[in-house]
């Protein structure tokens, strides 16, 4: 299991949010490129943070960070992975809304599976963002992933998509 280092980075910066040198200097540790260099960028960010005054909080936050220097090195030994869960917290954090705007799943288990999966196709399909003067290759993730794109309407791409192919699954009382 990789350690999560933005949620270290987070706790931190919830104790002193003004202090936006404390910010880079813990920023500048996970920049490191090989967990040697994390762990020497770690030693002169602790070195750096005890010469300064600090809160009790900050300073049992900034403690534990350090101490959790080996945890964190853990990520170089799998090359490419993340080393922060952000990837996953936003969509996440995005599906605890719409349950919890949808009160949960109550209601029919059909019903609310066609709402999560209606959720869960929705951002794959979703066009990029414009750039200002460059033209994109690909339209959206799924036209990344697939390298197929049926036409100019994201809407009719995610429409041809998840039919199946014009193909019909048996329903459930058939089988």
């Amino acid at each position: 299991m990789i350690l999560c280092f933005l949620h270290g980075f987070l706790k931190i910066r919830d104790r002193s949010r003004k202090n936006h040198e404390l910010h880079h200097n813990v920023w500048e540790v996970y920049r490191a490129k090989t967990a040697e260099e994390f762990r020497s960028r770690m030693k002169a960010f602790q070195t750096w943070f005890e010469s300064q005054t600090w809160t009790a909080s900050v300073r049992e936050m900034a403690a534990k960070l350090w101490k959790r220097t080996e945890e964190y090195v853990v990520a170089y030994d799998h090359p490419g992975c993340r080393r922060t869960s952000n990837a996953v917290d936003r969509p996440m954090n995005r599906m605890h809304r719409l349950l919890y705007a949808g009160r949960g799943l109550h209601g029919h288990q059909a019903n609310s599976q066609r709402r999560l999966r209606g959720w869960a196709l929705l951002p794959n399909f979703r066009p990029f963002a414009k750039r200002s003067g460059k033209v994109r290759e690909h339209q959206s993730p799924a036209h990344r992933l697939s390298g197929k794109r049926y036409c100019e309407s994201w809407l009719d791409n995610l429409q041809v998509s998840a039919s199946l192919m014009g193909r019909r699954q048996p329903s459930p009382a058939i089988r």
